[in-house]
Protein backbone atom coordinates (compact mmCIF):
# COMPACT_ATOMS: atom_id res chain seq x y z
CA UNK A 1 0.00 0.00 0.00
CA UNK A 2 2.60 2.81 1.06
CA UNK A 3 5.87 1.49 -0.95
CA UNK A 4 9.22 2.16 0.53
CA UNK A 5 7.69 3.67 4.05
CA UNK A 6 10.03 1.65 6.81
CA UNK A 7 8.09 -1.26 9.16
CA UNK A 8 9.35 -1.56 12.33
CA UNK A 9 8.46 -5.18 13.76
CA UNK A 10 8.28 -4.89 17.62
CA UNK A 11 7.94 -8.23 19.19
CA UNK A 12 7.51 -9.39 22.69
CA UNK A 13 10.13 -11.62 24.91
CA UNK A 14 9.28 -14.72 23.23
CA UNK A 15 9.85 -13.30 19.46
CA UNK A 16 6.02 -13.32 18.79
CA UNK A 17 5.23 -9.65 16.88
CA UNK A 18 2.87 -7.99 18.38
CA UNK A 19 2.58 -4.27 17.08
CA UNK A 20 3.93 -2.74 13.68
CA UNK A 21 5.37 0.68 13.93
CA UNK A 22 4.84 2.84 10.72
CA UNK A 23 5.89 6.55 9.93
CA UNK A 24 3.58 8.25 7.53
CA UNK A 25 3.06 11.53 6.54
CA UNK A 26 0.22 13.38 5.48
CA UNK A 27 1.01 13.38 1.48
CA UNK A 28 1.86 10.09 1.56
CA UNK A 29 -1.47 9.19 3.58
CA UNK A 30 -3.33 11.16 0.88
CA UNK A 31 -1.95 10.01 -2.07
CA UNK A 32 -3.94 7.01 -1.03
CA UNK A 33 -7.00 8.17 -1.03
CA UNK A 34 -10.19 8.88 -3.36
CA UNK A 35 -10.98 6.79 -6.28
CA UNK A 36 -9.67 6.46 -9.71
CA UNK A 37 -11.60 6.09 -12.82
CA UNK A 38 -12.70 7.47 -15.83
CA UNK A 39 -14.31 10.66 -16.87
CA UNK A 40 -16.99 10.40 -20.47
CA UNK A 41 -16.76 14.26 -22.11
CA UNK A 42 -18.89 15.26 -24.96
CA UNK A 43 -15.30 15.64 -26.50
CA UNK A 44 -14.03 12.51 -25.15
CA UNK A 45 -13.02 10.26 -22.02
CA UNK A 46 -9.95 11.03 -19.50
CA UNK A 47 -8.63 9.32 -16.53
CA UNK A 48 -9.12 10.63 -13.23
CA UNK A 49 -7.47 10.06 -9.71
CA UNK A 50 -7.93 10.36 -6.61
CA UNK A 51 -11.60 11.83 -6.59
CA UNK A 52 -13.45 12.61 -3.19
CA UNK A 53 -16.92 11.06 -2.06
CA UNK A 54 -17.74 14.99 -2.30
CA UNK A 55 -18.43 16.17 -5.85
CA UNK A 56 -19.38 19.88 -5.85
CA UNK A 57 -21.49 20.42 -9.37
CA UNK A 58 -18.87 22.61 -10.79
CA UNK A 59 -16.88 19.56 -10.60
CA UNK A 60 -19.19 17.39 -12.94
CA UNK A 61 -19.08 20.44 -15.33
CA UNK A 62 -18.95 19.14 -18.80
CA UNK A 63 -18.68 15.64 -17.63
CA UNK A 64 -21.46 13.37 -18.63
CA UNK A 65 -20.13 10.17 -17.26
CA UNK A 66 -18.40 9.41 -13.85
CA UNK A 67 -17.20 5.77 -13.59
CA UNK A 68 -14.88 5.18 -10.28
CA UNK A 69 -13.74 2.23 -8.51
CA UNK A 70 -11.98 2.22 -5.75
CA UNK A 71 -12.28 0.73 -2.08
CA UNK A 72 -13.84 1.67 1.39
CA UNK A 73 -13.34 1.29 4.44
CA UNK A 74 -15.64 -0.14 7.24
CA UNK A 75 -14.53 0.38 10.71
CA UNK A 76 -16.19 -2.01 12.31
CA UNK A 77 -18.39 -5.22 11.73
CA UNK A 78 -22.45 -4.79 10.68
CA UNK A 79 -24.98 -3.27 8.36
CA UNK A 80 -24.46 -0.28 6.01
CA UNK A 81 -25.80 0.90 3.38
CA UNK A 82 -24.32 3.29 0.82
CA UNK A 83 -26.08 6.03 -1.34
CA UNK A 84 -25.89 9.15 -2.83
CA UNK A 85 -26.88 12.38 -2.51
CA UNK A 86 -27.94 14.87 -5.82
CA UNK A 87 -30.64 14.38 -8.23
CA UNK A 88 -28.41 12.84 -11.20
CA UNK A 89 -28.16 9.29 -12.11
CA UNK A 90 -26.23 7.48 -9.80
CA UNK A 91 -25.30 3.40 -8.70
CA UNK A 92 -23.16 2.25 -5.88
CA UNK A 93 -21.37 -1.42 -5.93
CA UNK A 94 -19.76 -3.16 -2.63
CA UNK A 95 -18.05 -6.10 -3.56
CA UNK A 96 -19.92 -6.36 -7.30
CA UNK A 97 -23.19 -6.29 -5.49
CA UNK A 98 -25.41 -2.87 -6.16
CA UNK A 99 -26.65 -1.70 -3.14
CA UNK A 100 -27.94 1.79 -4.32
CA UNK A 101 -29.46 3.40 -7.57
CA UNK A 102 -31.50 6.44 -8.83
CA UNK A 103 -33.07 6.94 -11.75
CA UNK A 104 -34.98 10.23 -12.70
CA UNK A 105 -37.69 10.30 -9.24
CA UNK A 106 -37.20 6.55 -8.78
CA UNK A 107 -34.26 5.66 -5.94
CA UNK A 108 -33.64 2.59 -4.63
CA UNK A 109 -31.08 1.15 -2.48
CA UNK A 110 -29.96 -2.18 0.44
CA UNK A 111 -28.65 -2.75 3.56
CA UNK A 112 -25.52 -5.38 3.42
CA UNK A 113 -23.64 -6.58 6.10
CA UNK A 114 -19.97 -5.86 5.75
CA UNK A 115 -17.41 -7.48 7.56
CA UNK A 116 -14.55 -5.13 8.91
CA UNK A 117 -11.78 -4.24 6.19
CA UNK A 118 -11.88 -2.92 2.91
CA UNK A 119 -14.48 -3.59 0.54
CA UNK A 120 -14.41 -3.05 -3.10
CA UNK A 121 -16.60 0.10 -4.06
CA UNK A 122 -17.82 1.11 -7.35
CA UNK A 123 -19.51 4.30 -8.27
CA UNK A 124 -21.23 5.48 -11.77
CA UNK A 125 -22.66 9.13 -11.93
CA UNK A 126 -24.36 10.58 -14.89
CA UNK A 127 -24.62 14.21 -14.57
CA UNK A 128 -27.85 16.36 -14.65
CA UNK A 129 -28.46 19.96 -15.11
CA UNK A 130 -28.94 21.54 -11.84
CA UNK A 131 -28.37 18.02 -10.17
CA UNK A 132 -26.60 19.98 -7.25
CA UNK A 133 -23.60 18.21 -5.54
CA UNK A 134 -23.11 14.56 -5.59
CA UNK A 135 -21.96 13.04 -2.22
CA UNK A 136 -21.64 9.63 -1.44
CA UNK A 137 -23.06 9.16 2.68
CA UNK A 138 -23.97 6.02 5.17
CA UNK A 139 -27.02 5.29 6.18
CA UNK A 140 -28.78 3.26 9.18
CA UNK A 141 -26.09 0.98 10.49
CA UNK A 142 -26.94 -1.78 12.76
CA UNK A 143 -26.25 -2.48 15.68
CA UNK A 144 -24.15 -5.02 16.44
CA UNK A 145 -25.04 -8.40 18.31
CA UNK A 146 -24.89 -8.37 21.66
CA UNK A 147 -22.18 -10.77 22.84
CA UNK A 148 -19.32 -8.93 19.82
CA UNK A 149 -17.00 -7.58 21.45
CA UNK A 150 -17.24 -4.71 18.95
CA UNK A 151 -19.56 -2.16 18.58
CA UNK A 152 -20.32 -0.03 15.76
CA UNK A 153 -18.73 3.87 15.17
CA UNK A 154 -21.30 5.17 12.80
CA UNK A 155 -24.63 4.88 13.23
CA UNK A 156 -27.51 6.93 11.45
CA UNK A 157 -26.67 9.14 8.32
CA UNK A 158 -23.57 10.55 8.15
CA UNK A 159 -21.00 11.64 4.78
CA UNK A 160 -18.28 9.38 4.12
CA UNK A 161 -15.46 10.53 5.75
CA UNK A 162 -12.58 10.97 2.30
CA UNK A 163 -9.91 9.20 4.28
CA UNK A 164 -12.00 5.90 4.24
CA UNK A 165 -12.38 5.75 0.58
CA UNK A 166 -9.05 4.26 -0.66
CA UNK A 167 -7.52 3.85 -4.43
CA UNK A 168 -6.76 0.63 -4.10
CA UNK A 169 -8.99 -2.91 -4.44
CA UNK A 170 -9.45 -4.93 -1.29
CA UNK A 171 -7.61 -7.73 -1.01
CA UNK A 172 -6.45 -10.46 1.97
CA UNK A 173 -8.87 -13.11 3.50
CA UNK A 174 -12.55 -12.96 4.35
CA UNK A 175 -12.40 -13.96 8.43
CA UNK A 176 -15.47 -15.24 9.83
CA UNK A 177 -15.50 -16.05 13.59
CA UNK A 178 -18.16 -18.33 15.67
CA UNK A 179 -18.87 -18.99 19.23
CA UNK A 180 -19.01 -22.84 18.18
CA UNK A 181 -15.95 -25.20 18.67
CA UNK A 182 -16.44 -25.40 14.85
CA UNK A 183 -17.48 -22.58 12.34
CA UNK A 184 -20.64 -23.36 11.39
CA UNK A 185 -23.94 -21.64 11.33
CA UNK A 186 -24.36 -17.68 11.50
CA UNK A 187 -21.06 -15.71 12.36
CA UNK A 188 -20.80 -13.54 14.86
CA UNK A 189 -18.29 -11.57 13.43
CA UNK A 190 -16.28 -11.21 10.08
CA UNK A 191 -13.14 -9.11 8.55
CA UNK A 192 -11.79 -8.50 6.14
CA UNK A 193 -7.26 -9.22 7.17
CA UNK A 194 -4.63 -8.36 4.95
CA UNK A 195 -2.84 -11.18 6.50
CA UNK A 196 -3.66 -13.61 9.78
CA UNK A 197 -0.93 -13.47 12.31
CA UNK A 198 -3.17 -13.35 15.30
CA UNK A 199 -1.24 -13.36 19.33
CA UNK A 200 -3.91 -12.22 21.01
CA UNK A 201 -2.96 -10.21 24.29
CA UNK A 202 -6.54 -10.77 24.90
CA UNK A 203 -8.78 -13.02 23.03
CA UNK A 204 -11.99 -11.43 21.85
CA UNK A 205 -13.80 -14.03 22.70
CA UNK A 206 -14.81 -15.98 25.93
CA UNK A 207 -14.41 -20.40 26.24
CA UNK A 208 -14.52 -22.06 22.73
CA UNK A 209 -14.62 -20.19 19.68
CA UNK A 210 -13.71 -20.92 15.94
CA UNK A 211 -12.52 -18.82 12.93
CA UNK A 212 -12.89 -19.50 8.76
CA UNK A 213 -10.06 -18.01 6.43
CA UNK A 214 -11.19 -17.43 2.52
CA UNK A 215 -9.52 -16.44 -0.41
CA UNK A 216 -7.98 -16.33 -3.35
CA UNK A 217 -4.24 -15.98 -4.50
CA UNK A 218 -2.67 -15.39 -7.60
CA UNK A 219 0.90 -17.48 -8.05
CA UNK A 220 3.19 -16.03 -10.89
CA UNK A 221 5.38 -18.81 -10.25
CA UNK A 222 4.92 -21.92 -10.62
CA UNK A 223 6.28 -25.21 -8.29
CA UNK A 224 5.62 -26.72 -5.54
CA UNK A 225 4.23 -25.28 -2.74
CA UNK A 226 3.35 -26.00 1.26
CA UNK A 227 1.06 -24.88 4.06
CA UNK A 228 0.84 -24.60 7.64
CA UNK A 229 -1.61 -23.55 10.55
CA UNK A 230 -0.16 -22.57 13.34
CA UNK A 231 -2.41 -22.54 16.90
CA UNK A 232 -5.54 -23.99 18.66
CA UNK A 233 -6.19 -27.45 18.95
CA UNK A 234 -7.49 -28.27 15.60
CA UNK A 235 -6.84 -26.69 12.53
CA UNK A 236 -7.09 -27.59 8.52
CA UNK A 237 -6.08 -25.66 5.04
CA UNK A 238 -7.18 -26.75 1.50
CA UNK A 239 -6.24 -25.03 -1.94
CA UNK A 240 -8.35 -25.50 -4.83
CA UNK A 241 -10.15 -28.42 -2.44
CA UNK A 242 -7.57 -30.33 -1.65
CA UNK A 243 -6.34 -30.85 2.12
CA UNK A 244 -2.82 -29.35 2.61
CA UNK A 245 -3.03 -29.18 6.19
CA UNK A 246 -4.23 -30.73 8.98
CA UNK A 247 -3.36 -30.80 12.94
CA UNK A 248 -5.66 -31.82 16.15
CA UNK A 249 -9.01 -33.49 16.44
CA UNK A 250 -12.05 -31.49 14.35
CA UNK A 251 -13.79 -30.96 17.42
CA UNK A 252 -17.18 -31.77 15.17
CA UNK A 253 -16.27 -34.99 14.82
CA UNK A 254 -15.24 -35.19 11.24
CA UNK A 255 -12.97 -37.98 10.40
CA UNK A 256 -9.22 -37.03 9.55
CA UNK A 257 -8.70 -36.76 5.43
CA UNK A 258 -5.60 -37.66 3.10
CA UNK A 259 -3.30 -34.33 3.60
CA UNK A 260 -0.96 -33.63 0.73
CA UNK A 261 1.92 -32.87 1.94
CA UNK A 262 2.82 -30.78 -0.33
CA UNK A 263 0.89 -29.07 -3.43
CA UNK A 264 2.42 -28.13 -7.23
CA UNK A 265 0.73 -25.09 -8.33
CA UNK A 266 0.34 -23.82 -11.78
CA UNK A 267 0.38 -19.90 -12.57
CA UNK A 268 -3.12 -18.05 -12.00
CA UNK A 269 -5.50 -18.03 -9.05
CA UNK A 270 -5.98 -20.65 -6.56
CA UNK A 271 -8.90 -20.69 -3.96
CA UNK A 272 -7.77 -21.40 -0.10
CA UNK A 273 -9.73 -21.66 2.68
CA UNK A 274 -8.42 -22.24 6.50
CA UNK A 275 -9.94 -23.39 9.61
CA UNK A 276 -9.11 -23.47 13.13
CA UNK A 277 -10.64 -24.12 16.36
CA UNK A 278 -9.60 -22.68 19.76
CA UNK A 279 -10.83 -25.58 22.55
CA UNK A 280 -10.91 -23.00 25.02
CA UNK A 281 -7.08 -23.07 25.03
CA UNK A 282 -4.81 -20.75 23.52
CA UNK A 283 -6.33 -18.36 20.80
CA UNK A 284 -3.59 -17.71 18.83
CA UNK A 285 -3.12 -18.62 15.45
CA UNK A 286 -1.14 -17.51 12.25
CA UNK A 287 -1.25 -18.93 8.21
CA UNK A 288 1.88 -19.69 6.72
CA UNK A 289 3.17 -21.00 3.12
CA UNK A 290 6.21 -21.76 1.82
CA UNK A 291 6.96 -21.34 -1.72
CA UNK A 292 9.49 -22.86 -4.58
CA UNK A 293 12.38 -21.47 -3.01
CA UNK A 294 11.94 -23.33 0.00
CA UNK A 295 11.34 -20.26 2.76
CA UNK A 296 8.30 -20.56 4.63
CA UNK A 297 6.92 -16.91 5.30
CA UNK A 298 3.39 -15.54 7.06
CA UNK A 299 0.86 -16.41 3.91
CA UNK A 300 0.30 -13.20 1.78
CA UNK A 301 0.18 -12.59 -2.36
CA UNK A 302 0.02 -9.58 -3.89
CA UNK A 303 -3.42 -9.17 -5.00
CA UNK A 304 -5.50 -11.90 -2.75
CA UNK A 305 -9.01 -11.66 -2.60
CA UNK A 306 -11.24 -12.25 -0.01
CA UNK A 307 -14.13 -14.40 -0.57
Amino acid sequence: IYPGVPVKVISDKWGRPIADWIRLDRATLASTEGLDGTAYLSSGKRKVEGVMPLLPQAALAGVRRLELSGSVCVNAYGGYSLEVTGKGPAQVELDGQPVFRRRGSRTWSRQVLLAKGLHDLKVVLNSEPGGGEERLVWRAAQAMPPDSPWSLRTLGVSPLDPASVLRMPASGFLGQYYLTQVPTGSPIFEAVEPVVVDHWLDPPFAGSWSARWDTRFLVKVPGVYRFRVSGGVFSRATVDGHCVWQAGTDPGGALPVPVAASLRLGSGWHRYEAVFSTGGGNPDCALYWTGPNGMERVFWAPGMRPQ
